[in-house]
């Protein structure tokens, strides 16, 4: 899965504000079609994908304020393997800990299917919804 940011759309923009986004998580995107529509303080313009894929997890948002450079979605790639071909993080029945850092880490480990404690700035104490924290991984 590759990383799309906020590009700089103009020399002294320092961030964007997703208007709309044009493609939902799941849709397939073609090379150069338009994913969102950013508007900063100079210009609003469509971004264009810089990859043929589908379209992951939305990072940022309609309506919030982005810096540049700065996550905005994820795409994976045409040739990239579905991630269903990717290799489990652990052999069943072994508990993964998981440094989550946001609430979208966190996401993204359970949909890759991970059991899981998580751990991290985000998530001070380390749990599982429904489970007790497990002794010694409190952050």
């Amino acid at each position: 899965m590759t990383t799309v940011t906020m590009p700089r759309l103009g020399e002294s923009v320092t961030e964007g504000t997703v208007l709309r986004w044009l493609k939902r998580p799941g849709e397939a995107v073609a090379l150069d079609e338009a994913i969102c529509e950013i508007e900063t303080e100079k210009v609003t313009a469509e971004l264009p994908s810089p990859y043929e894929g589908t379209l992951g997890d939305i990072l940022a948002p309609e309506g919030e304020a982005v810096a540049v450079d700065a996550p905005l979605c994820t795409i994976l790639e045409a040739d990239a393997p579905a991630p269903s071909a990717l290799r489990p993080l652990a052999p069943p029945g072994f508990v993964v800990a998981v440094s989550a850092h946001s609430a979208d880490e966190l996401r993204r480990a359970e949909r890759e299917g991970a059991d899981f404690a998580v751990f991290g700035p985000a998530f001070p104490t380390a749990s599982k919804p429904g489970q007790e924290a497990i002794p010694g991984l409190a952050g």
